[in-house]
């Protein structure tokens, strides 16, 4: 019975563990809503109450956080886990509830592109985690191409969406809009060979 209470105690997540996730989660919620250029590690140590020295031994220097916030936000594996015939819906799906999160990967990434350093940041995690995942799904021979086609499409209806609030008229229009959506993003996925 020993053993079974140090197993507990040893799953039981540090204070320091608990102390990097809050820190973690306050750089993604900042990120998302003011960008990376708008956004020091005083800002960020208020939000998760705690003293910048601390994220810096956590994380190091302020572009390792911007990188590991937005890693860990970049999950395609919801829009992958499916037919090839149900693609566009899951994806316009996954989109649009989108907006009740309060961290935004896409607006992470949009508000990147505003500075050099999480540009280049933004454009590697983006590779990596989002446009090599989906091609190696679509596994075709264009299978990159189509890929970036469907972060573009993406990014474009969360810009707009989302940042801009361009809004539609209506309700049904918006569901119009999200069915549109769905149908561009199937026409992308049903062109692999």
């Amino acid at each position: 019975m020993q053993l079974d209470q140090k197993d507990a105690v040893e799953r039981k997540p540090s204070t320091a563990d608990a102390t990097r996730a809050r820190i973690l989660t306050s750089a993604q919620h900042a990120f998302s809503s003011r960008g990376y250029k708008d956004v020091g590690l005083r800002a960020i140590a208020a939000i998760a109450e705690c003293d910048t020295t601390l994220i810096q031994r956590y994380f190091g220097p302020k572009e390792r956080l911007f990188e590991r916030a937005l890693a860990e936000t970049l999950d395609v594996s919801p829009l992958l886990d499916g037919s090839r015939e149900t693609f566009g819906a899951r994806a316009a799906a996954f989109f649009s509830r989108e907006s009740g999160r309060e961290v935004q990967p896409v607006q992470m990434l949009i508000f990147a592109t505003s500075d050099p350093t999480s540009r280049a940041i933004a454009l590697r995690l983006m590779e990596q985690q989002v446009v090599k995942p989906i091609a190696d799904w679509l596994g075709c021979t264009d299978a990159r191409k189509l890929a970036v086609r469907i972060s573009m499409i993406c990014s474009g209806y969360f810009l707009y969406s989302r940042i801009l609030d361009l809004k539609a008229d209506s309700d049904t229009d918006s569901d119009t809009t999200v069915q549109w959506l769905a149908e561009q993003l199937q026409q992308v996925v049903d062109r692999t060979p």
